[in-house]
């Protein structure tokens, strides 16, 4: 998939990306944005749609800037 960011050449697979695979491929062409890998233990998005232990729950919890409203 990482091939696609770059590649101007739309394959028969990818059509339905449309708008928004271009949109994303210019921005990153001109520098707006970057696309980096995040490895599988930093996906910020597990602490609110999967199941984890506590320690690594609080982890990501505060990396995204959640807080408890009854800490002092």
């Amino acid at each position: 998939m990482y091939y696609y960011w770059f590649c101007a050449v739309f394959h028969f697979r990818m059509k339905h990306l449309a708008l928004d695979f271009h949109f994303v491929r210019e921005n990153v062409q001109i520098g707006a944005l970057r696309v980096t890998h995040v490895s599988t233990r930093d996906q910020l998005a597990d602490a609110l749609t999967k199941p984890l232990p506590h320690t690594h729950f609080t982890e990501l919890i505060s990396k995204i800037g959640v807080v408890s409203l009854l800490q002092s």
